[in-house]
């Protein structure tokens, strides 16, 4: 065992945050915070857009993606201006399987594409993805995004939602799971560009939310302490992971975790 310490990792210091029943066998749930209502900003109203997963904000707009979309107009990365128009779209190379979480890099010039999702074998039954994807392009498009192949240790299969960049600008991809841990990788090396044989990936961390009292929907109460999504303060000193009912924020800069 060996203790990392990175700026912005979520395993210590978490403050729970939103509107999650608390789960059956955890009846002493931790108390939400008062939500604090946001600010609305601008309504999507594009049809292709319906099924959003990942969002960044930028000088301009957003981007966004949709969720293993199954229609090839669906199938991109669509920039949209300040009141939430589409401006243009960029398709992929090559098919995504599911795309799932965008993060902006620290320095505003690449965008990163998570496809580390498995909708269509969660809705067969079938074995979540042993392998993954990252595409990067620049935050203006203009050129097409570039795959990153990755892949979990021998035997590890995992269904994601979420992924941050650690201080160095390394991807860390946390899993998605319903009744244990949330599980934390990062590549052991590089990455590689439109490489056919993928970087392998190690298990660095995890991270065990507790269940909440915040109210929800019966599938927010399954998914009450499932990580599903990730987002990065500008700068590093902060993230977000949020469940299907809270938002669980890192409140110190320096938190370490321990890998397994």
């Amino acid at each position: 065992m060996r203790r990392l310490v990175f700026p912005i990792i979520v395993a210590s210091g978490l403050v729970m945050i939103g509107p999650s029943t608390a789960f059956a066998d955890d009846p002493a749930g931790t108390v939400s915070a008062p939500a604090t209502p946001g600010k609305k900003v601008c309504k999507i109203v594009d049809d292709r857009l319906d099924e959003l997963s990942g969002i960044v904000a930028t000088k301009t707009g957003f981007i966004v993606i949709n969720d293993s979309a199954l229609v090839d107009e669906k199938r991109k990365i669509f920039f949209l201006d300040t009141k939430c128009k589409v401006v243009d779209d960029l398709s992929y190379p090559t098919k995504p399987i599911d795309p799932e979480d965008l993060v902006l890099s620290p320095d505003g010039k690449t965008v990163w594409i998570a496809d580390v999702g498995d909708n269509e074998a969660a809705k067969d039954g079938g074995d979540p993805r042993a392998k993954i994807a990252l595409w990067t392009m620049p935050v203006g498009g203009g050129s097409k995004p570039v795959i990153h192949r990755l892949a979990y240790p021998e035997g590890d299969k995992h269904d994601a939602e979420a992924m941050l960049l650690n201080g160095d600008g390394t991807p860390l991809i946390i899993t998605k799971e319903i009744g244990k841990p949330a599980y934390i990788y990062q590549p052991v090396g590089p990455l590689e560009k439109n490489n056919e044989t993928p970087v392998q990936l190690k298990r660095v961390g995890q991270v065990t939310p507790s269940a909440t009292t915040t109210n929800g929907t019966p599938l927010a109460r399954i998914g009450n302490k499932t990580i599903d999504g990730g987002a990065i303060q500008p700068g590093g000193a902060k993230v977000v992971l949020r469940t299907y009912t809270d938002a669980l924020s890192g409140t110190s800069p320096a938190a370490t975790y321990w890998a397994p």
